[in-house]
């Protein structure tokens, strides 16, 4: 089994997230876990970081001929972030040429996955990659279907925030502690200017004084 790894910065209304995503292949399978490392939006602070948001995978169906299915086990933590797109996206730009002219099993959509919050996300999730999905009478639950994995397209739709970055994890809070260590040693500047203020107008004040008396001695000369 063999790896890749690489990072993102998802940048959103003010917050920065440093991503990683793991790919991991085998003859077998093509799975992705997407994991935040570091974060400062509120969405991933009740967890201790770093955490697998999201796991996605797509493997070889032994029981068929030239056929792949979508694991059982697909999670997905945290929404409307865009982690389970990029996540997917990974799985696929993989098995499109691994598994190519592979069709995929019917994968199941069930109806409690498709109430009203999530039933345009899960939608969009897979026809933009290039899945079909084929709804029930009740159109909420149904079957994900590929004649070829090969003609899935990885989407970058709701993917424009997050910024591949080359880069480690240890470089990267290296920069972070290097950019505190900055921004404290400015304010450290800051606060000894303002702390030497009222020293400086006293000594300008001082210096003033000086300066009359010295003109008032002067004009009594010639007075």
């Amino acid at each position: 089994m063999s790896f890749q790894q690489k990072f993102y910065l998802h940048v959103e209304h003010g917050f920065t997230s440093f991503i990683s995503v793991t790919v991991l292949k085998s003859p077998e399978s093509i799975s992705a876990v997407t994991t935040v490392h570091f974060s400062n939006n509120q969405r991933f602070t009740k967890f201790d970081l770093p955490y697998n948001v999201a796991d996605w995978s797509i493997e070889l169906d032994k029981s068929t001929e030239k056929q792949c299915r979508l694991a059982p086990d697909i999670i997905l933590n945290v929404k409307g972030v865009g982690l389970g797109s990029l996540t997917r996206n990974a799985v696929i730009a993989e098995a499109k040429i691994q598994f190519a002219g592979h069709s995929l099993r019917p994968g199941k959509l069930t109806e409690k996955d498709g109430n009203i919050d999530n039933f345009k996300r899960r939608h969009h999730f897979y026809t933009n990659s290039g899945f079909k999905v084929i709804y029930n009478e009740d159109e909420l639950s149904g079957t994900i279907e590929c004649n070829d994995l090969s003609l899935l397209n990885p989407s970058t739709t709701s993917l424009r925030k997050h910024n591949y970055v080359d880069t480690s994890i240890e470089d990267f809070f290296a920069t972070k502690n290097s950019q505190i260590e900055q921004l404290n040693s400015k304010i450290r500047v800051l606060e000894a200017t303002a702390a030497a203020k009222p020293e400086q107008h006293w000594i300008n004040a001082k210096n003033f004084l000086i300066f009359a008396l010295a003109v008032v001695l002067v004009l009594s000369v010639f007075i």
